[in-house]
């Protein structure tokens, strides 16, 4: 495991249940406000990471980026963005609405093409 991953682990093995049982909680309240916060849009991008993609002999960046939008349990999908400073990729990240997986790849697919050409 990473540094980062392996530091999450321990973590959650010290939260109580109890902290646990509210975090499960405020992740359901955050789930009904995904409608008002797509109201206006479909699909919303977010970063990827927080820099551009490492260098091959660098290790992995966190993964605090796709953590919330697994807890809420709605599409996401990363792609390739332009190039950084350090000519390396930066990553878009994509998030779409509770159980709106077809129409939100249908969506995606489209966004995949246009960044592409």
């Amino acid at each position: 495991l990473s540094d980062d991953m392996a530091s999450l682990v321990e973590k959650g093995r010290g939260t109580s249940l109890e902290t646990y049982h509210a975090a499960l909680d405020l992740a359901e309240r955050c789930r009904r406000m995904m409608p008002d916060l797509l109201s206006e849009t479909e699909i919303l991008l977010t970063p990827s990471a927080e820099f551009e993609a490492p260098l091959l002999e660098e290790p992995m960046g966190r993964s605090q980026f796709i953590r919330f939008w697994s807890l809420l349990h709605v599409p996401v999908l990363n792609l390739v963005g332009p190039v950084g400073s350090l000519g390396m990729p930066v990553g878009l990240q994509f998030a779409g609405g509770f159980r709106g997986d077809q129409d939100f790849l249908r969506r995606t697919a489209w966004i995949e093409a246009a960044l592409a050409e």
